[in-house]
């Protein structure tokens, strides 16, 4: 049976103790699951839903100004 050494470091984001894994490594930064999918849920609204939500109020503002 083969053993996987786990590394033991600090977590980028609140500095706490991380041991991988079961911590996980997300765009480059070592954090904790926990943190890493509020990063991700953070990415997914800054990165698709702020540009739909930029040209919906563009499509608002040119029907008022008719």
């Amino acid at each position: 049976m083969a053993r996987f050494d786990k590394e033991c470091t600090t977590c980028d984001v609140c500095g706490g103790r991380l041991t991988l894994p079961p911590g996980v490594i997300y765009r480059g930064l070592k954090m904790h699951p926990g943190e890493a999918e509020r990063r991700r849920k953070q990415d997914l609204g800054t990165e698709k839903i702020a540009p739909f939500m930029d040209s919906i109020g563009k499509q608002i503002e040119e029907a008022l100004d008719i």
